[in-house]
């Protein structure tokens, strides 16, 4: 059985996400939905090496959510185009 994570945005999150079209709201929407009935894992999410608790996931071709994990709660950081991420990890 999966655990269910509450679900939690930082202000910085809530403000991409408000921008973004309708449409891709709902994709991210259904992202971070899957990510709490799943593992942690590829093609899902990815950890962010050096940062415990901190993952990646994709969006859209060029959306990346930002997020970190603790025992209950995913925080959604930020909602960043994958070209902002290069210096950070490849996903």
């Amino acid at each position: 059985m999966s655990k269910e994570y509450l679900i939690e945005y930082a202000d910085r999150a809530q403000v991409s996400y408000d921008r973004l079209p309708p449409a891709t709201q709902e994709r991210v929407e259904q992202v971070i939905d899957r990510l709490q009935h799943v593992e942690f894992r590829a093609p899902y999410a990815r950890k962010i090496s050096g940062s415990p608790g901190m993952y990646i996931g994709r969006a859209t071709r060029d959306l990346r959510i930002i997020f970190y994990k603790s025992d209950d709660v995913i925080t959604v950081l930020d909602i960043v185009r994958h070209d902002k991420l290069q210096g950070l990890t490849r996903f």
